[in-house]
């Protein structure tokens, strides 16, 4: 009896050491992130041919859309790669569709979350730094899982990030805006040289999320600590001030609840950016 009851307390406790050593190593080693696809799906269908980094055509002629990404438009840095990107992972393959509370846009585009298998093709997009985060207010399901790849990719400089690592991306930074003007040169953005070096703006883009509303700079320096203000209207340019439409545009350029600035150089290079 006594021996008997010696090997339970034995094997008990060799049990209990095993579990505790299993608990640790799965502590240690956390399950790596599975995006969980809902019911509101479509399954199995093939991606024939990808457009850009952001857009693909299906085996059912739709024009999908990928939902709370934005990859660069053509002519622009990155285009090429983000697209080339988006061809190897998804195109001649199969995938599943995900919706949320818009299922088009207004070009009759289908907006979707796309995965191929266990991959979340948004995602993989927006981790090797081929498209930015662009969410509608009424899609934002996967928000917190694309913004913290974007934040990966952007701190790593991955992709159209690289530039913003490079001397001249760490020296422009956008300390205001104001996006909510009764006028359009009541609304503006700054930018500031905080290096040593004076740097010139000549033939720099501006731009926001959006594929139409780009300023290309007149021919100003910023020399270091200084600011230059951009308004969204029309003026006279001085080393101080600079106007982006004359004529004056229609609709403003900043969106009031969200948007972005890129600033690339001549190279096409990203080497400035600000989001709100």
């Amino acid at each position: 009896m006594f021996l008997k009851r010696f090997w339970l307390i034995s094997l008990a406790s060799a049990l209990l050491f095993f579990s505790g050593g299993v608990l640790l190593l799965l502590a240690s080693h956390p399950t790596p992130h599975k995006t969980v696809l809902s019911g509101n799906t479509t399954n199995a269908l093939t991606v024939t041919y990808v457009i850009d980094g952001d857009t693909a055509i299906l085996s059912d002629k739709r024009h999908v859309r990928f939902l709370g990404i934005n990859s660069s438009e053509k002519g622009e840095s990155y285009h090429d790669e983000a697209m080339n990107l988006l061809k190897k992972l998804v195109e001649g393959k199969p995938v599943s569709l995900e919706y949320e509370n818009e299922k088009t846009d207004r070009y009759g585009r289908t907006l979707a979350y796309v995965f191929l298998g266990d991959m979340f093709v948004n995602e993989e997009m927006v981790k090797d730094g081929m498209a930015i985060t662009d969410f509608m207010q009424k899609n934002m399901k996967y928000e917190a899982v694309l913004t913290s790849a974007e934040d990966d990719a952007r701190t790593q400089c991955q992709g159209m990030w690289e530039g913003l690592c490079k001397p001249e991306g760490k020296c422009l930074s956008f300390p205001s805006i104001n996006t909510s003007g009764q006028t359009r040169n009541d609304e503006w953005i700054q930018i500031q040289n905080i290096c040593p070096n004076t740097i010139s703006l000549k033939g720099y883009l501006l731009k926001d999320n959006s594929s139409s509303n780009r300023f290309t700079f007149p021919d100003v320096s910023l020399v270091s600590g200084s600011t230059i203000t951009i308004h969204s209207g029309c003026g006279t340019n001085t080393t101080k001030d600079v106007y982006w439409a004359c004529p004056q545009a229609a609709y403003p350029v900043w969106n009031n609840d969200h948007d972005s600035a890129f600033l690339y150089n001549t190279n096409g290079l990203l080497v400035g950016y600000y989001t709100y």
